[in-house]
């Protein structure tokens, strides 16, 4: 269970539909909130008009940065779906990927202090390719894999 007072929790998902954002946060995993994963952040910002549906969402995430530094990646200048291929395009948002993710329900809202309601979920699965943090900018070749999953139930404010 996620905590009422989700700010002193220190592990919660929160979607704020006037905000078009969802945040997904892990600090302590001795709390009760804990459910798996490493400590970590995940921030999605909608770009489109919220709904069921595909929507494209500027993804900012502690845990992306650090596997696409394990595997000498630059993360912020956009991906290809196919290895070699050309960047998709407006895929990088600055701070992070700009994924499709699938929303398949918007939830209702529990109020301001996050009790009631039910949540929003929301996903993406797949494979992008990164350019290696070795190359020149601008002479990018987008050849690193990277496999995302992304699951989340988020309480509504």
């Amino acid at each position: 269970g996620i905590s009422p007072n989700i700010a002193e929790s220190g592990n919660y998902a929160s979607a704020s539909i006037a905000g078009a954002s969802v945040s997904l946060i892990i600090q302590d995993p001795t709390l009760s909130t804990y459910v798996s994963g490493n400590t970590g952040y995940l921030y999605l910002d909608i770009e489109d008009n919220i709904s069921t549906g595909v929507l494209n969402c500027c993804v900012m995430s502690e845990w992306i940065i650090d596997a696409a530094e394990e595997i000498n990646a630059y993360w912020s200048w956009g991906y290809s779906l196919t290895s070699g291929g050309m960047p998709e395009e407006n895929s990088a948002c600055g701070l992070g990927p700009n994924l499709p993710i699938t929303i398949t329900d918007l939830g209702t809202s529990g109020g301001s202090n996050y009790t009631g309601g039910t949540p929003f979920k929301g996903a993406y699965s797949g494979t992008i390719y990164l350019p290696s943090d070795t190359q020149n900018v601008g002479n990018f070749e987008y050849t690193i894999p990277m496999t995302i999953d992304i699951e989340f139930e988020a309480l509504r404010q």
